[in-house]
């Protein structure tokens, strides 16, 4: 009984996040000001796969950590994912993103990162690389 009420709560804050989430995207703009959707940021996982991150969805680390679960469960190291025994790698600055930062601000680098060269074509996103405790971190 005590594992149902705790997966429900999961499940409550999980759907308050996207509820949210959605809010915050249906509350932009409409018209011609609502085609300026930024470029997501693209986390390749332990497994070499690719999974885009729209900054307009992922709004906190509850909200990345929501998305990275989803995307391992049942695959190797979705219980390293649950514990978040992994770091998260800037792989254009080579450095580990910290918990301890909020979110918008390091949202707000990347979107800065992005602006930096906009001359560039086609524009490059940031990278994370996961790098779980059984796979080292790419160089």
């Amino acid at each position: 009984m005590a594992k149902m009420e705790t997966s429900i709560t999961q499940m409550r804050r999980t759907l308050e996040q996207v509820m949210a989430s959605i809010s915050f995207q249906t509350s932009g703009p409409t018209g011609f000001a609502s085609c300026w959707k930024q470029e997501p940021m693209t986390l390749e996982d332990a497994h070499g796969k690719l999974l885009p991150l729209p900054l307009e969805l992922v709004v906190s680390w509850q909200m990345l950590d929501s998305i990275l679960l989803g995307h391992f469960r049942a695959v190797i190291g979705e219980k390293k994912v649950q514990k978040q025994e992994f770091e998260i790698e800037d792989s254009m600055a080579r450095s580990i993103l910290s918990r301890k930062d909020p979110w918008s601000q390091i949202c707000r680098y990347f979107v800065r990162r992005m602006m930096t060269n906009p001359l560039r074509y086609p524009p490059r996103s940031p990278n994370f690389i996961c790098a779980g405790k059984d796979r080292p971190r790419k160089e």
